[in-house]
C-alpha cells in the first residue's frame, strides 16, 4: 500500500491530495478526481503572512504583502487553515473563507 501526492505547482510542502494505492509487479495505473481549490485574500499584514494546513504538519505557505498590508494565497485545497502575521492570528476554512482580516 503506498500513497500518491498531488502537489501545487513546484512546491512540495503543498500537498493539494493524499491518494492511497495499491501496486502490483509490473504496469500499474491510477486515476483521480483533481480537487477543487480556493483563494483567501489577507488584509493588515505586517511583515510576512503565514498559512498552515491544520491537519497537515508538512503543508505551509508564506508571502510577502503588497503596499497596502495585502497578501493573496491561492490554489489552496479544502481544509482547516491558520493564517498569522506577527502576533495576529486567526483560524479560517475553505470553502466559505474568502477574505481575512488580521
Amino acid at each position: 500500500e503506498y500513497e500518491l501526492f498531488v502537489f501545487s505547482g513546484d512546491n512540495m510542502m503543498k500537498a493539494l491530495a493524499r491518494i492511497p494505492v495499491s501496486v502490483r509487479a509490473g504496469r500499474n495505473a491510477v486515476s483521480f478526481p483533481v480537487p477543487a481549490v480556493y483563494a483567501v485574500s489577507v488584509s493588515g499584514v505586517e511583515g510576512n503572512a503565514f498559512l498552515r494546513k491544520k491537519d497537515d504538519n508538512y503543508w505551509n505557505d508564506s508571502r510577502r504583502p503588497d503596499s497596502e498590508g495585502r497578501v493573496l494565497f491561492d490554489g489552496l485545497p479544502e481544509g482547516d487553515y491558520t493564517v498569522q502575521s506577527g502576533a495576529k492570528r486567526q483560524e479560517l476554512h475553505l470553502p466559505g473563507t474568502s477574505e481575512v482580516k488580521l
